[in-house]
């Protein structure tokens, strides 16, 4: 008998950390979140879920589809601290500023192709 009570009980703190972990990291992520040193792309407006699109922390050719907002946190480096934004045909679509400035939310969607980091826009 003592035995099935340790075992439910066990069983039911297992559980409860179980569910509490996920709403722990929710808070943790939250709107507009982008690991260091990253720039982020969200399919939703002003950055709203907690589950980036695409990211990326150096120049490269990427498929980032229905991209509705983005930020740039990437590391304050004179020179090489902006996001230019480019479509298919290499048309500029935006340059982001680093930290607070690199927050933007499109109006629509967009589909990003490639990422250059570089000076001043």
């Amino acid at each position: 008998m003592m035995r099935k009570v340790f075992m439910l009980a066990a069983s039911a703190a297992i559980a409860t950390v179980g569910l509490s972990a996920p709403a722990a990291q929710a808070k943790t992520a939250g709107a507009w979140y982008c690991p260091p040193g990253a720039v982020c792309f969200f399919q939703t407006v002003a950055g709203s879920n907690e589950k980036t699109a695409c990211r990326s922390y150096v120049d490269r050719r990427i498929n980032c589809t229905g991209i509705r907002s983005v930020t740039n946190n990437g590391n304050p480096q004179r020179g090489a601290d902006h996001a230019y934004l480019y479509d298919a045909n290499h048309k500029l679509i935006k340059c982001m500023h680093y930290g607070s400035e690199g927050k933007f939310s499109f109006n629509g969607t967009k589909t990003i192709t490639s990422i250059e980091w570089g000076g001043e826009c």
